[in-house]
């Protein structure tokens, strides 16, 4: 669970929201 939080923490910019839903929610962005 650790290290998912990480890789996803890591795959999560603040600046780049947007890229990190698609990372790990790509159907969130084919949704919107």
């Amino acid at each position: 669970m650790n290290t998912v939080a990480l890789t996803q923490d890591a795959n999560t910019p603040k600046s780049s929201p947007i890229p990190a839903n698609h990372s790990y929610a790509p159907h969130v962005e084919k949704s919107h």
